[in-house]
């Protein structure tokens, strides 16, 4: 399995549609794995999904996955449900193949057994990589999860995939292109609300360093 530790996408890739100055293309690429759970969070869904599109990060999932959020997110609230789907559709490729030998190589790096879908989706994304390392060049590969405990966090870190929860990875953008991150926001709108979202999803930390910033920047 290839890692992706230490590997910022070549600057003439152009994803999303999205243009991309030469600070943001020379950081690199985020490849994600989103864990179901997140897929069920809608605050912090849209708030990742919003970076998706800016072109901070590329977020990705499985049809398992999928499948399990289908089969789960109509125990939420009509509204959310409706949220969530929205954010997902707006990623029309999300979608990575995963292969048979993934999906058994993956039951070592997940300690609960329904968490084994994510940690396959992992290794398939690594595996794109490998298959193509031109194209990827710089990227890094992230698990990003509610449930950091259920995989075996060593394990993955060797393969280069780095397992956060979703304070830890907005923290982690905000580190590497913060100005992005606040380009994000909506002046027009209530800058509020989203951070309100963000905390009702446990986004504490960030939700915070996003509060103080964009006081300092007039913003709120």
């Amino acid at each position: 399995m290839s890692s992706l530790r230490g590997v910022a996408i070549k600057r003439n890739h152009k994803s999303r549609g999205s243009a991309r100055d030469d600070d943001e293309m020379a950081l690199g690429d985020l490849l994600v794995i989103v864990d179901t759970c997140v897929l069920m969070r809608a605050g912090a869904l849209e708030f990742f999904v919003r970076i998706h599109m800016a072109g901070g990060c590329l977020l990705r999932w499985s049809s398992a996955i999928e499948e399990e959020f289908d089969g789960r997110i109509g125990r939420r609230p009509e509204g959310v449900e409706l949220r969530c789907r929205r954010a997902m559709a707006a990623i029309p490729d999300a979608l990575v193949d995963v292969s048979e030998a993934q999906s058994s190589s993956a039951a070592a790096l997940a300690t609960d057994a329904d968490d084994v879908k994510i940690a396959a989706a992992a290794l398939a994304l690594l595996a794109q990589v490998a298959d193509d390392p031109d194209r990827w060049e710089g990227a890094q590969a992230v698990l990003l999860t509610d449930n950091v405990r259920h995989f075996d966090t060593r394990a993955l870190g060797t393969l280069g995939v780095r397992v956060l929860n979703c304070d830890e990875f907005a923290m982690l953008l905000l580190g590497r292109t913060e100005a992005l991150v606040l380009r994000t926001v909506d002046p027009t709108r209530e800058p509020g609300h989203l951070l309100e979202k963000m905390r009702s999803d446990g986004m504490t930390s960030s939700a915070a360093h996003m509060e103080r910033r964009l006081r300092e920047l007039g913003l709120m």
